[in-house]
């Protein structure tokens, strides 16, 4: 089942928003935080983004949340291509994850092909041994790295939606709400969907621009995939985190103990 994204108003308001990033928000949530395992996510600690070719305002209010990390997950070309601005305080970590191949994507005729190379693409993120060690990069580097910390790839959603799904894995949170969070580009996302879609309108035409479509859409289904592949190789997403990644328990716990903090009940 297909599901959509269904946000209040309240709660994307409540977001952290940047124009010229429009897909950056807190990976806590809104409010007290996600509900986690014995407690909520800590606001301020992780964040998620496409790619970071900010505007001088965006700029300066990113400057004040305190970044000590900026983790890529883009391959070298797209890096070439459009590089970040530096944030001062904040050091770059390259840890590449290989999507969709380009020569694959320009023979992309039909929206059912792109679909279905969207829903290879999550198996990839589990299947690839690219994939896994770009995925376990970052998240070793970011259980073993102090103060706030952002991570990202091109649009934000798929690269960075799965290592979104890995972190609320980690810190316990409900399988829905992983879901809830990761259709929320679908809503945050819209200028910058838009200008890409219009970008292959004056470049390859009107008639390839509905063939493109899923692949800057959420779907539950390419997560589900995703679940499918690691409960196949690995038994579950513990054992993809154990035995797909090799995280060691010290660094698992590292992770939760920054991200999550205790509620007055389980404290």
């Amino acid at each position: 089942m297909t599901h959509q994204a269904t946000p209040t108003p309240e709660a994307v308001a409540a977001l952290p928003r940047l124009l010229s990033a429009d897909n950056f928000r807190d990976l806590a949530g809104t409010g007290d935080g996600y509900a986690a395992a014995g407690g909520r996510l800590r606001r301020g600690v992780l964040f998620r983004s496409n790619r970071l070719e900010l505007d001088a305002d965006d700029l300066a209010t990113m400057a004040t949340f305190g970044l000590t990390a900026i983790h890529d997950l883009r391959q070298p070309n797209e890096v070439a291509r459009h590089p970040n601005v530096e944030i001062r305080g904040a050091r770059w970590h390259h840890h590449p994850v290989p999507g969709i191949p380009e020569s694959e994507v320009s023979s992309l005729m039909t929206a059912a092909q792109t679909y279905q190379a969207m829903l290879v693409n999550y198996q990839t993120f589990v299947t690839d041994p690219a994939c896994r060690a770009g995925f376990a990069s970052l998240l070793r580097t970011i259980a073993r790295t102090d103060g706030p910390q952002l991570f990202h790839c091109a649009a934000g959603k798929d690269r960075t939606g799965w290592a979104a799904v890995l972190l609320h894995h980690i810190a316990g949170v409900d399988r829905e709400v992983m879901l809830e969070d990761y259709l929320l580009t679908d809503t945050y996302a819209v200028t910058s969907r838009q200008a890409t879609l219009d970008s292959i309108l004056e470049n390859l035409g009107s008639e390839r621009v509905p063939a493109y479509e899923p692949a800057f859409s959420c779907d539950s289904r390419y997560l589900d995939v995703a679940y499918e592949a690691a409960d196949d190789s690995y038994g579950g997403l513990d054992g993809y985190l154990t035995r797909g990644l090799e995280l060691d328990d010290a660094d698992l716990e590292a992770i939760r103990t920054r991200f999550v903090h205790s509620s007055p009940a389980s404290a």
